[in-house]
């Protein structure tokens, strides 16, 4: 029980740091303007560019559910490379 509740404590904070991204995503806003948050996501959180990719990625494959954590720490999301 503990487990599910920490993993909703960390989803939950992670969903704070790609909310406004996801915001301006929606909001079909342009291509600077989405890189200028994603970078101030960055510095505030704490975390590196590709770290924030891979939760706007897992995000996208779960939908609201942000738990599953990145590559490299279990293995359970395999985010494509970058070309």
């Amino acid at each position: 029980m503990e487990k599910i509740k920490n993993a909703e404590v960390v989803a939950l904070e992670r969903y704070k740091i790609i909310s406004p991204i996801l915001l301006a995503i929606e909001d079909n806003a342009d291509k600077g303007k989405i890189g200028f948050l994603k970078s101030e996501a960055c510095g505030l959180a704490g975390v590196s560019r590709r770290t924030l990719d891979l939760m706007l990625f897992a995000f996208g494959e779960n939908g609201t559910s942000c738990r599953r954590y990145l590559p490299g720490s279990a293995g359970l999301i395999a985010m494509p490379k970058k070309a």
